[in-house]
């Protein structure tokens, strides 16, 4: 094992770290905040942006039809679909006042506002089928694809969410996730493909262009979406949702901050292959598990009703 494979396996870490932020949003909520379903569906998020950061693998200069990438699609597809399905089922338990164990398929059919999630399900569960039969058929891959079904499959149920009956909530949740999708998928997807110095100078200055797009259309809508979901102001610490979105937004100016510094640092040594490409998975690695953070609260902020 290399010390570049090593470092990649430190990706995993990002799981724990979006358990901390789902953690954080249940202290500050308590006993309002979200429930257990929203550990899984962080889970999932995580792996529904590798998705769709592996099938733009393109617009970073890499080669998403490669079988390697192919592969890491396919197990982190299969994650979504499972954690989606668990975090759908653990949903309805909620919803029908049964416990988890208890509930049965009916139940989980009857129960309301499934069906979005569900949704979700099975465009983890089609990218999954379709990455395994491309790697057999290289012919029929169409990543461009995968990265569509990724992008619905990410959308469908914020979008049905808090703010769906608000004008503009639904464009300014869809522009809110998908920013942030690929902000931190296609980050993942560098770390997990990049191989070499060569790799990292080609695809990082391409990711820091994308990313500031991505950086100012996740904070402009994410303005707009608090404006229209809190009223009054106050509800920013008078309730749990209110305060999950005040965490929420300090993570993010934690997170921009050491952007910023990472990409004055990183970026023009790793541009003139420069910088060992152990050095740039130690901070793509550290960036992740910061965005990580961030998806945790993000996912507790969504299972969280706003009053």
């Amino acid at each position: 094992m290399t010390a570049g494979t090593a470092r990649r396996e430190w990706l995993l870490g990002a799981v724990p770290a979006a358990c901390i932020g789902v953690l954080i949003t249940w202290v500050l909520a308590h006993p309002a905040g979200p429930g257990p379903g929203a550990f899984t569906h962080a889970v999932a998020l995580l792996s529904a942006m590798t998705v769709l950061g592996l099938a733009g693998l393109r617009l970073l200069g890499a080669d998403p039809a490669d079988p390697g990438v192919l592969r890491l699609m396919a197990i982190a597809a299969g994650v979504w679909t499972i954690t989606s399905l668990i975090s759908s089922w653990l949903a309805a338990a909620e919803r029908v006042g049964q416990s988890a164990t208890t509930i049965g398929v009916d139940d989980f059919v009857r129960a309301g506002g499934t069906a979005p999630a569900i949704i979700g399900v099975g465009c983890g569960l089609g990218i999954c089928v379709a990455a395994l039969i491309w790697i057999r058929r290289p012919q029929l891959v169409a990543p461009e694809a995968a990265a569509a079904v990724a992008a619905l499959g990410l959308v469908i149920e914020p979008i049905t969410g808090h703010l769906r009956q608000q004008n503009g909530g639904v464009v300014a949740v869809a522009i809110h996730v998908l920013a942030a999708a690929w902000w931190c998928g296609a980050l993942i997807a560098l770390a997990l493909t990049a191989r070499g110095r060569k790799a990292w100078a080609l695809g990082l200055p391409r990711f820091s262009r994308q990313a500031q797009w991505c950086v100012l259309a996740l904070l402009l809508s994410g303005v707009v979406a608090a404006v229209l979901e809190l009223d009054p102001f106050s509800a920013l610490w008078t309730t749990g949702y209110g305060r999950i979105l005040v965490a929420k937004s300090i993570g993010l100016v934690i997170l921009l901050t050491s952007a910023i510094y990472l990409r004055r640092r990183w970026l023009p040594v790793a541009t003139s292959h420069r910088f060992p490409e152990t050095s740039s998975l130690r901070f793509a690695v550290a960036e992740v598990l910061l965005m990580a953070v961030v998806i945790g609260l993000a996912s507790g902020l969504g299972a969280t009703a706003p009053n």
